[in-house]
């Protein structure tokens, strides 16, 4: 790997696709010294991600004002996603995240701007600043940096407060029969359909790429199920449950998928009626299933609506309380072929629906000259 100043590059002829990009990248503080030789692939991505946020309004708009440091990164929940951690002037601290997709009828891309935190200090806003960087980057619950105690509250919370935009965004689509999936749903996301031909009650599945799902039912426990299986081979509404920002690391995700497959996670059987660990639906049923493996939530709304009040919880801690029980799903075997193949219909899905894009090979972080302005 080799670093250069941006007048080696420059010189050397490298940023011909770039207007302006010596000026562009001095503006954006990359002075030219030895402490900012970098690689050619991470100036050239500092100058697409600064042409996308010019591009998007709703980046252009939020990041109006003046800079005072900047976090480019690639995160470790998503190799396509091109995150940022923005310090303004005013000590309010943004989080940015986008993601081109394509082949998809719905959108083209995944964009999150959200307002992290908020004070009156630099030095209270700074350490902040630096602690969400290091939670987006490298946590295993990306959404943390996102959810945080100035935009949910300090104390515990109820689902409804995290099961809404822009933590988690639903949509609903009319599938018939001969749809392909994979052109409006994102591996791993909840979808959720009805039971019969009311609205009462909703049955709920992982799914996971390529015409594939997670379903759990009441006979069978935890099991590998078709598209059309999951929609009883008939046209109907489907209910898509979105995580932009994941709750959980990928690949914390595949390996309880994996192993509550290969557990039989709630099959009923003499083992799981006497230790009341088989399906029920005030709880154990199948929402409560897909939240608590994508989201690392053990909750069910369909349920939560039946009770005087609704159960509050300190998201931190139920994300580590789950994760505790669901790593232990399987003590005694090896679910590695379930997880070979969720990996094999995800990987399908990703090659048909989203850009494959180089990633940051390590963090760039800098501060813009004043009069810098993302416009």
């Amino acid at each position: 790997m080799t670093y250069k100043t941006i007048q080696e590059w420059c010189g050397e002829g490298k940023f011909n696709a770039y207007s302006n990009a010596e000026k562009r990248l001095a503006d954006m503080g990359f002075a030219d010294s030895e402490h900012h030789e970098l690689t050619l692939p991470d100036l050239k991505k500092v100058l697409d991600c600064e042409d996308i946020a010019k591009r998007e309004s709703q980046i252009k708009y939020s990041l109006s004002g003046e800079i005072k440091e900047i976090h480019l990164f690639t995160p470790q929940f998503d190799e396509n996603f091109d995150c940022g951690v923005v310090l303004m002037s005013n000590n309010d601290i943004w989080i940015v995240a986008y993601k081109p997709l394509k082949n998809m009828a719905n959108k083209s891309k995944e964009l999150v701007v959200e307002k992290a935190y908020s004070s009156s200090s630099y030095w209270d806003s700074y350490p902040k600043f630096n602690e969400l960087t290091e939670s987006l980057q490298w946590g295993r619950n990306p959404i943390l940096a996102v959810a945080t105690p100035y935009k949910i509250g300090h104390g515990d919370i109820d689902f409804t407060q995290i099961n809404t935009s822009p933590y988690v965004v639903r949509e609903s689509r009319y599938f018939s029969t001969g749809d392909n999936p994979d052109q409006y749903i994102l591996p791993l996301d909840i979808v959720e359909r009805a039971i019969g031909d009311g609205n009462v009650a909703f049955h709920f599945a992982i799914y996971l790429g390529n015409g594939w799902v997670c379903s759990y039912q009441k006979n069978q426990g935890a099991a590998f199920d078709t598209w059309q299986g999951f929609l009883e081979n008939r046209s109907i509404t489907v209910y898509i449950h979105h995580t932009p920002i994941l709750f959980k690391d990928r690949s914390d995700i595949v390996e309880h998928v994996a192993k509550a497959i290969k557990s039989q996670y709630g099959k009923k059987d003499i083992t799981t009626l006497l230790s009341g660990k088989d399906y029920r639906f005030l709880r154990r049923n199948c929402e409560q299933f897909a939240n608590r493996l994508v989201k690392g939530i053990n909750i069910s709304q369909q349920v939560e609506d039946l009770k005087p009040s609704e159960r509050r919880f300190n998201l931190k801690n139920e994300l580590d309380k789950n994760k505790y029980q669901l790593d232990d799903l399987v003590r005694y075997g090896d679910s590695s072929s379930e997880r070979y193949r969720i990996c094999d219909y995800y990987r399908q899905a990703c090659q048909a629906n989203q850009v494959q894009r180089p990633r940051f090979s390590e963090r760039q972080s800098f501060a813009p000259k004043s009069w810098c302005r993302i416009q």
